[in-house]
C-alpha cells in the first residue's frame, strides 16, 4: 500500500493558463532575449490543503520503439531550466481549489532551435530513499513544455552622445571637464550595451600635445551590464602649467561575457568590438594669460625705449 502523501498527488492536476486558454500542454514560439510568461492552473480536489514541490528539468525521447516523453531528473535543468528566472518554489494548494501561478523564462540572445522540457509537481517532503540502492524515489505528476526559440540577434556596444556641448569640444561623445581650482582635467564617456549579455570593457586613453607631453591611463576589466548605460569617468593630473592645446586618443575593446561554450558560436558573436575616438581640448589657465599680457608688454616698452634712443642717436649725428 502506498504511503498516504503518495496517495494525494492523484488529487492535484496541473493546465496551462496563456492566453485563457486552458491546455495540459503548452506550445510557445518566441524570439531569443525576450520575457515569456508561463501562466499554470494548479488544483486540488482533495478536502485538505497541499504544498508542492514545482520544477523544469528536461525531457527527452524513450530509446524504445515507442519513442515516448520521459522527463528527467528534477536537478537535470542545465540545457534549459537554467533559464527559469524561478526554476524551483513551493506551492500551498487550498482543499478543493485551483490557485494560478506564473513563472518566466528569457532564452539568451544567441540561443535558437527547439526546447523541450516538463513542469513536474509533487508532494513536498515526499521524496523516499531506497535503501537497498540508495535512490530518490519521487511519484510526480508532469506535464510537456515545447518552446520554439528564433534567433534574435543584437549586439550592440556603442558610445551615446551627451546633449550639452561646450565650443572647445570636438567630439560630442567625449565629455571632456576642467576643474579650474586645480585644473584637473576630467574625462567622461556615455556607454551603451544593447544586448542580454554582460560584456568586458577595456578602455586606453593617450593624452599629447606639440610639446612632446604623452601620458596614457588605462581603465581594465570593466564590466557593463547587459541591456545598460553605463557613464564611465577618468581624471588626468599633472598636465604642464602651460596646458593649452591637447589631442585625446580613446581606444575601447569590448569582449562578451558568454560562459558556455564558444565554439559553435559565429564569429561576430564571440569576437571583442573595437571603439576608437578622438578628440582635442585648449585649457588656457589665468596666470597664463597674464604673463603673456606681461610679455607683450615689456617686449612693448622694449621696442619703445630702443626707438627712442635710435632716433636720439640720429639726431646727435646729424648735428654733428
Amino acid at each position: 500500500m502506498f504511503p498516504v502523501f503518495w496517495q494525494d498527488i492523484w488529487s492535484l492536476s496541473a493546465s496551462f493558463c496563456n492566453d485563457w486558454q486552458e491546455t495540459k500542454s503548452l506550445k510557445i514560439s518566441t524570439n531569443s532575449a525576450k520575457t515569456n510568461e508561463i501562466c499554470i492552473n494548479f488544483s486540488n480536489s482533495s478536502d485538505k490543503d497541499l504544498t508542492i514541490n514545482v520544477g523544469y528539468p528536461d525531457w527527452e525521447e524513450t530509446t524504445d520503439e515507442f519513442k515516448n516523453k520521459a522527463c528527467k531528473v528534477e536537478w537535470d535543468i542545465w540545457n534549459f531550466g537554467q533559464y527559469m528566472t524561478d526554476y524551483s518554489k513551493s506551492i500551498t494548494i487550498p482543499a478543493r481549489s485551483t490557485i494560478i501561478e506564473k513563472s518566466h523564462i528569457k532564452f539568451p540572445a544567441w540561443f535558437e532551435g527547439m526546447v523541450h522540457w516538463c513542469l513536474t509537481y509533487y508532494i513536498k517532503n515526499s521524496q523516499k530513499t531506497n535503501p537497498e540502492n540508495m535512490l530518490n524515489i519521487v511519484v510526480r505528476k508532469t506535464n510537456f513544455i515545447d518552446i520554439l526559440v528564433w534567433w534574435k540577434y543584437k549586439r550592440e556596444i556603442s558610445l551615446l552622445k551627451f546633449d550639452k556641448s561646450w565650443f572647445f569640444w570636438t567630439n560630442k561623445k567625449i565629455q571632456t571637464n576642467i576643474n579650474k581650482t586645480n585644473w584637473k582635467l576630467q574625462l567622461n564617456i556615455h556607454l551603451s550595451n544593447s544586448w542580454d549579455v554582460d560584456e568586458t570593457l577595456n578602455a586606453t586613453w593617450s593624452i599629447s600635445n606639440l610639446f612632446w607631453f604623452n601620458k596614457t591611463f588605462s581603465l581594465k576589466s570593466k564590466k557593463i551590464k547587459s541591456n545598460s548605460e553605463q557613464l564611465i569617468s577618468i581624471e588626468v593630473w599633472n598636465l604642464p602649467f602651460y596646458k593649452w592645446s591637447f589631442n585625446i586618443n580613446l581606444i575601447l575593446t569590448s569582449e562578451p561575457e558568454i560562459i558556455f561554450n564558444k565554439s559553435n558560436l559565429p564569429e561576430n558573436l564571440k569576437s571583442k568590438i573595437t571603439i576608437k575616438e578622438f578628440t582635442k581640448i585648449t585649457i588656457i589657465p589665468y596666470s597664463l594669460i597674464w604673463r603673456i599680457i606681461l610679455i607683450l608688454w615689456l617686449f612693448f616698452i622694449f621696442k619703445k625705449t630702443n626707438i627712442k634712443k635710435t632716433l636720439d642717436l640720429i639726431k646727435k649725428h646729424i648735428k654733428i
